[in-house]
């Protein structure tokens, strides 16, 4: 990216396929799997990490906020389903909502 940023997109299996999915029951494999996904990537050794979440994203990164204590980490919630909004935020989040003004 222009910025000097390496981008690790993560698109789960079931929005690919278009399928609808039990997330209160799918949300820990998920999580899992994103987490397995994001340590991969960190073997090069990064020193900052951005996790960007949208919607069902939000929850994940919530799960997630606690596993990387040894990286500055930043985290930017876009769209966040009300539910996954952190109680407490430090200056280290930012919250994007947005609604459809056109309807």
């Amino acid at each position: 990216m222009e910025e000097g940023c390496d981008v690790l997109c993560i698109e789960y299996g079931y929005q690919k396929k278009q399928v609808d999915i039990d997330k209160s029951k799918e949300l820990g494999n998920l999580v899992k799997e994103t987490k397995e996904a994001i340590d991969k990537s960190l073997e090069n050794k990064y020193k900052n990490v951005i996790l960007v979440g949208k919607s069902l994203g939000t929850f994940i990164m919530n799960e997630l906020r606690e596993e990387y204590p040894e990286k500055k980490t930043s985290y930017i919630y876009l769209t966040p389903v009300d539910r996954s909004v952190p109680k407490e935020c430090s200056n280290d989040t930012l919250i994007i909502f947005g609604s459809d003004i056109d309807n």
